[in-house]
């Protein structure tokens, strides 16, 4: 009985839609090097652009949804000259409010709550890589 209820519960586990298992999707835009002329400050900030704007789809359930966001900073900054990796590794950090639909997941880490549904003050802390003329976000945090 123990072995079919465990058996169970992983079935049901695997079969539920992200929002429901716990599963997380995350978001990791691209910038090729033509769109933002091979400059590292630039792919940045379209990248900062390109996550949040992902954020105000439809199609994000309303707790991780944005209605609107203002980016106040980007600031771009290399790696540390002891981490070892084969690629052009960078790093920004994001400075920027945004306006949410209700409690949200947008809460969590930083920020301070504001009027109607802004979260002023956010900060993110973001990795990004340039590989085969294509700049990407390799990670999103609150912190490094």
């Amino acid at each position: 009985m123990i072995i079919f209820v465990l058996l169970l519960s992983s079935l049901i586990y695997f079969y539920l839609p992200p929002s429901i298992s716990g599963e997380k999707k995350l978001f990791y835009p691209e910038v090729t090097a033509q769109e933002c002329d091979d400059d590292d400050q630039k792919a940045a900030k379209m990248l900062m652009e390109r996550y949040l704007s992902h954020y105000t789809g439809k199609e994000i359930p309303k707790s991780s949804r944005i209605k609107e966001y203002k980016i106040k900073s980007v600031k771009v900054m290399d790696m540390e000259d002891d981490v070892s990796t084969p690629y052009k590794d960078l790093y920004f950090m994001a400075d920027y409010d945004i306006r949410t639909y209700r409690a949200s997941v947008w809460y969590a880490g930083n920020g301070e709550t504001g009027k109607n549904g802004w979260i002023n003050d956010k900060c993110a802390c973001i990795i990004f890589r340039k590989e085969n003329d294509v700049y990407r976000i390799e990670s999103i945090g609150t912190g490094f």
